[in-house]
């Protein structure tokens, strides 16, 4: 049999099977036979010789088998008791020419020995030379037992002849079951013809030795993938007479393989470059199709660069960043970043890179890169339209807003933050209705619930900001549907200027009313004059003729005088009527006012009473007026005794001459003020004071408050009238228990300078940063002043009273404190109260002012009034210019005064 074909596994060894062992044991085999052939020889030719000695010589087959049992002492101790037993009855060997019995006995003995060695030292051979093929056997059934590959013999129609333990726990069948099955019975139906096929031409001896790959059908039914590998076996003539084979599991290798190909495939339709790269010298080890197609590179171009030729920043970053890059991976594990990468061609795209570091055998860096120029271009188309939309919402002239119907902020533009006071951050934790208190809170609430259920609405109410500040705003808000949610989308104006522009309008139509009442009353007035003129003037004559007269006795002659000073009287009546409606004759010319003032002291002093002091404060300059001599005495003498009638237990009076510039800004202080040079006469007294529900009609005609007989109600009604003819108008600043102070201002000629005159602009004026807490009780003034701070730069918070000022004061210190953390100690404190001097709610200026000092002594203090200095200050030291402002005061004094006093 060729020495590379295999006999059958677990065929028994035999007598024959020992011929084929080495040569030293044929030998020994071959002098067993022989021995063993000389006795059955001697048995035959002495058969002749007797019983006995037929059966001496069958006593060489026990020694022989006790030799083969138990070596060479088994061999001699069969030997011995043969000989004991029959060596005596024995004859002589014939050929030894012996005929001693003792003799034969001895040649028995000794043939006998001879023969026990012999078998038991050929014994002792063959059993070593079996023992070594019986473990020889032994040792290859353990291995083919023990191995994981399936060997197994099948004879030419596929039968299961062998199969060792492998083959069991493959197939799920017990090798006995095994040994009764074709071997077509495993294998899966589609590989039917490539196995007969390949059984075919194994039989022809014409199959190569390459292994084939199938499925077999396991006793479960589950197909396990194998390798199966054969060879023919031939007996020892060299017939073939089986065919061996080898199979092997290889169903994870497939699954892996499988797998590997799937996972390949994958990577190469992923819609990303997928890298791995060799941390230790950042060059790539393996890509997939994508990260070639993305680079314009093949796949073996790649594999030849590193990170810095794909890389430029990377490249630029030299040793060191490849160094930190690596650290950064093993710290983290992973990181995502964006970076550009270079093309084949040389562009730069944008791209972003999702690495992590990975431990195996070895260090690998996994990179997913994925182009993001797209996604550039969106961005920043995004950002554009975020940006343009931003500029327009921040354009807008009020606020924008967008929530959702929990209330929740979603948007809003930089004017909302700039008007309420609150961060971005801040905004996020905020409701719509934490920008309203009181009523109107409910007021919004029902409007925006309107406009979730109506789809829109609108509201006026008043925006609370931050530091507590109200200001009027109109809301609007419509339903929108944003990402799928309702929400409320809707601007807010701010109406303040519409609000007094309204409440101007409202006084501009009570002025005009109250004008034109006064007008229909100066006519009615004249018409009675003139009418009244006339009668007075025949009775004048008929006195004076009755006196004339010659015939009258003393006491007719007394009526007579006394219907002439009567009449007298009355003519003094109408022509002060005459001059209320301003149809008395007018001569002006040019007048000093501080010279024709100076002029009235003794008569005024005369006319008031010892009672009464009279202070005079005249301007540093002339002033020069277009006025009649006599009307401005009569509007002084008017005013005086009106002012002393107001102080029955005596007082003072203060007769205060000024030049006075107005801008712009004074319309928002009166309505019939306007800009330009002005004369200003004042006149203020410590009486008792107007009250508010009287102070419109005092120009009334006949209004008086006098006992009946006491007044005529024309004095202040002739001011009007002659203040009216001179193109000016008056201020009246009154507080019941403080007093009150009239203001006369008469245009001024331009004397002393011929220069046009130009209201100051406010812009030019000292503005500055620092806070300062307006306190007006006059909304219109103190809109006005607060319009004038904010455009110089200042921060200004409001109230209307000093109760208001301390609570707004309250806020703005807490607000203080919580920023103390971010924010320097001084930023937003309040560095300065303006704050008028009479105001109403029980506390005045001066007890606001002494209140807020307490807390804080650096506060700085203007106080402003309607009086004079010597009249607002009579408890404590004011000056003008200095800590003291006299309304109506004009925009760029206001500016300096404050600076001035900021800068001490």
């Amino acid at each position: 049999m060729p020495h590379n074909e295999t006999q059958f596994i677990g065929e028994e060894k035999s007598w024959v099977n020992l011929w084929r062992e080495p040569r030293g044991m044929r030998a020994v085999v071959l002098g067993f036979i022989i021995l063993s052939l000389i006795g059955v020889v001697g048995i035959v030719v002495y058969a002749t010789g007797g019983t006995v000695f037929v059966w001496a010589h069958l006593m060489y087959l026990p020694i022989i088998l006790a030799a083969a049992g138990f070596g060479i002492y088994g061999g001699v101790t069969a030997a011995l008791i043969g000989a004991l037993v029959l060596g005596p009855y024995m004859p002589m060997d014939v050929a030894h020419g012996l005929s001693q019995p003792l003799h034969n006995w001895l040649f028995r003995l000794l043939f006998f020995l001879l023969v026990g060695m012999l078998s038991g030292l050929i014994s002792k051979v063959l059993n070593k030379q079996i023992g070594r093929i019986k473990r020889r056997e032994e040792h290859i059934r353990y291995i083919l037992n023990n191995t994981k590959d399936v060997i197994f013999q099948i004879d030419l129609e596929g039968n299961y002849i062998y199969g060792n333990a492998a083959t069991e726990q493959l197939t799920g069948y017990p090798l006995s079951e095994l040994l009764q099955m074709n071997m077509m019975q495993l294998v899966a139906p589609e590989y039917y013809a490539l196995v007969s096929e390949r059984l075919k031409r194994r039989i022809a001896n014409e199959a190569d030795e390459k292994s084939i790959e199938m499925e077999i059908q396991h006793k479960d039914g589950h197909r396990i993938w194998t390798e199966l590998t054969n060879r023919n076996v031939h007996d020892t003539e060299g017939q073939l007479v089986a065919i061996q084979g080898v199979a092997r599991d290889i169903t994870e290798r497939k699954r892996s393989a499988e797998s590997v190909t799937l996972f390949r495939t994958l990577l190469d339709h992923a819609n990303d470059a997928i890298e791995v790269v060799d941390p230790k010298t950042w060059r790539y080890l393996d890509v997939n199709e994508k990260a070639g197609q993305i680079h314009g590179y093949t796949r073996e171009e790649y594999l030849a660069l590193t990170i810095a030729d794909i890389d430029p920043q990377f490249a630029a970053g030299g040793p060191k960043t490849w160094d930190a890059h690596r650290e950064a991976f093993q710290r983290f594990g992973s990181l995502v970043f964006e970076s550009e990468h270079r093309r084949k061609d040389g562009s730069i795209f944008p791209v972003e890179v999702n690495a992590s570091y990975i431990r195996l055998q070895r260090d690998y860096v996994l990179a997913v890169v994925r182009d993001i120029t797209e996604r550039k271009r969106t961005e920043q188309a995004v950002r554009h339209e975020r940006d343009f939309s931003a500029a327009v919402l921040n354009s807008l002239p009020g606020v924008f807003y967008l929530y959702d119907k929990n209330g929740k902020f979603l948007r809003w533009n930089k004017n909302f933050e700039q008007v309420t006071g609150y961060t971005a951050d801040e905004m996020k934790t905020l409701h719509p209705l934490d920008f309203f208190d009181g009523a109107e809170k409910e007021l919004v609430a029902t409007r925006i619930n309107e406009v979730l259920q109506k789809g829109a609405s609108y509201v006026e109410a008043d925006f609370l900001s931050k530091d507590g500040r109200k200001t009027p705003y109109y809301f609007t808000g419509v339903l929108a549907q944003i990402d799928g949610q309702d929400c409320v989308v809707g601007v807010g104006i701010d109406v303040t200027a519409r609000k007094q522009a309204e409440m101007e309008r409202a006084d501009m139509e009570v002025q005009f009313r109250q004008s034109q009442k006064m007008e229909a009353v100066g006519q009615l007035a004249s018409g009675v004059a003139h009418d009244f003129n006339n009668i007075l003037g025949i009775i004048q004559m008929q006195s004076d003729l009755l006196k004339a007269e010659g015939n009258l006795n003393p006491a007719q002659l007394g009526f007579a005088s006394e219907i002439g000073e009567a009449s007298q009287r009355a003519a003094a009546l109408t022509r002060q009527l005459l001059l209320f409606s301003r149809k008395g004759k007018m001569e002006p010319r040019e007048l000093d006012l501080n010279q024709s003032i100076n002029d009235m002291t003794k008569m005024l002093r005369r006319t008031l009473g010892a009672d009464i002091q009279l202070q005079f404060k005249f301007a540093m300059q002339p002033l020069f007026v277009n006025a009649d001599a006599g009307m401005m005495d009569q509007v002084l003498m008017n005013l005086s005794v009106n002012a002393r009638d107001a102080m029955p237990k005596g007082g003072k009076i203060i007769v205060e001459t000024s030049a006075v510039e107005f801008d712009e800004s004074i319309r928002g202080q009166s309505a019939n003020a306007r800009p330009g040079s002005f004369v200003c006469l004042s006149v203020s007294d410590t009486g008792t004071g107007i009250p508010p529900e009287i102070l419109p009609k005092i120009f009334e005609p006949f209004f008086t408050t006098k006992d009946v007989g006491k007044g005529t109600g024309l004095g202040l009604a002739t001011v009007f009238g002659i203040v009216q003819q001179h193109q000016g108008w008056i201020h009246v600043y009154s507080e019941v228990g403080q007093g009150t102070a009239f203001r006369i201002y008469i245009p001024r000629l331009a004397r002393i300078s011929d220069q046009k005159f130009v209201a100051p602009m406010t812009e030019q004026a000292p503005g500055g940063k620092e806070t300062i807490l307006v306190v007006e009780d006059e909304p219109k003034l103190r809109a006005s002043v607060i319009n004038i701070l904010s455009r110089l730069g200042y921060n200004v918070l409001e109230a209307s009273d000093g109760a208001g000022a301390i609570e707004a004061w309250k806020k703005h210190k807490t607000q203080i404190l919580l920023a103390k953390k971010v924010w320097n100690q001084h930023r937003d404190e309040i560095h300065l109260l303006l704050t008028d001097i009479v105001m109403p709610g029980g506390m005045t200026g001066k007890d606001l002012g002494e209140q807020l000092l307490k807390e804080n002594t650096g506060l700085k203090v203007l106080y402003v009034s309607g009086y004079s200095a010597e009249v607002a200050g009579k408890d404590f030291p004011l000056q003008e210019g200095v800590n003291f402002l006299t309304k109506p005061f004009q925009a760029q004094k206001l500016a300096q005064t404050i600076r001035k006093i900021l800068d001490s």
